[in-house]
């Protein structure tokens, strides 16, 4: 994890707590229409144009990103929060804004570079403090992280991209082997590839994949908890491409996987709301090995307008097509997008055909969202 990952991870970490904390607080105030009055009152259009009008209590903290949570503190201070936190909260709550919102508008190699292990201390100082009135197990889990930092960083060294923070499975004959690196896989007779990241929960898939000569590549919006070895563990994804394979007689003898994001998760709503960009990373690099010139894409990652509070989504898919979009790529759909624009999903839907679909129209208009 480089030093702009580990903030982030931080930023995660807080969003629940910080998000119910304000939920509970404006509620306090007034009950009947503290979302209205507090909230979508008090931010920016752009900002509230994300933001559901009606819904749950769940609906409406779900929604809040870091950033809203700011300025929802910082533009209801007078009024609420100063009655209940002391001053001091108010400066550290301008600070991380300005940290967030560097992070967000300079996100360049050189702006790594200036993350050195003092910055990101010193950030997770504040926001360690930050934190600690409202949750201090919480600010004890933000100084683990801090206290995680390597001891070896160098201030002006960028981690590289390697294999030491991801694993790749392969299976022979339904037997699990672990190969160390993407040429491996030219060279052995597997049956089934998995690439994932190494941590205690394997969180991100990168690849899912069967061999052979003629794949066909369906690009969702992110991998399920299934790992595709076995009839037990397989894919759902995986048996729909199969069999639609074989009911419109298409001329493809193997399927891979691939995701806009890489996090494993039942559903796209459980996707974490601050993305890991070093994730970001890795699942380019390896959709960049996966896809081949005049490669077949079916895509089939669904309305991505319903998830702009994971603005993200939108803005990596954009990266991604970016990468690969000089390779001559055959995308294809199915029939009756998602208001008469996204690619659907295939779960549960009666398939007869598939048809062309027009990547590049379809980027131009995320574009203009």
């Amino acid at each position: 994890m480089d030093n702009f990952d580990i903030i982030n991870k931080a930023f995660r970490t807080i969003l629940p707590i910080l998000a119910n904390y304000i939920g509970i607080t404006l509620k306090e105030k007034d009950e009947k229409n503290w979302w209205k009055k507090y909230v979508l009152n008090s931010l920016n259009e752009s900002t509230i144009r994300n933001l559901p009008k009606n819904g749950t209590y769940d609906d409406y903290i779900n929604s809040l990103d870091i950033q809203a949570c700011l300025n929802v503190i910082i533009k209801n201070w007078n009024e609420v929060f100063s009655n209940k936190l002391k001053n001091k909260f108010l400066t550290y709550a301008h600070e991380i804004k300005n940290i967030r919102n560097e992070i967000d508008a300079h996100y360049t190699m050189e702006l790594i570079k200036t993350l050195n292990e003092k910055d990101v201390k010193r950030a997770l100082d504040t926001i360690i403090i930050f934190i600690e009135p409202l949750d201090k197990t919480m600010s004890e889990n933000i100084l683990m992280i801090k206290n995680s930092l390597s001891k070896d960083n160098n201030d002006n060294n960028i981690k590289s991209s390697d294999n030491s923070e991801i694993i790749i499975e392969i299976s022979i004959k339904n037997k699990k082997e672990k190969i160390k690196n993407l040429n491996e896989l030219e060279n052995v007779n597997w049956n089934t590839v998995h690439i994932f990241s190494k941590d205690g929960n394997n969180e991100y898939r990168y690849v899912l994949g069967s061999n052979g000569k003629t794949p066909i590549i369906f690009f969702g919006i992110n991998p399920s908890k299934a790992t595709g070895f076995n009839t037990s563990e397989s894919d759902p994804t995986t048996d729909i491409i199969k069999n639609l394979s074989k009911k419109l007689k298409l001329d493809y003898d193997s399927c891979y996987l691939i995701n806009v994001y890489p996090q494993r998760a039942g559903k796209p709503e459980y996707l974490e709301k601050e993305p890991n960009d070093q994730s970001h990373k890795e699942n380019i690099r390896f959709i960049k090995h996966i896809i081949k010139r005049n490669s077949t894409i079916f895509a089939g990652w669904g309305n991505l307008e319903d998830k702009k509070h994971r603005k993200y989504i939108i803005q990596y898919l954009i990266e991604i097509y970016n990468e690969i979009k000089d390779l001559n790529i055959i995308w294809y759909c199915l029939p009756n997008k998602l208001q008469n624009i996204h690619p659907p999903h295939p779960a549960r839907k009666t398939i007869t055909k598939l048809e062309i679909f027009k990547m590049d129209e379809y980027i131009k208009m995320l574009e203009e969202l």
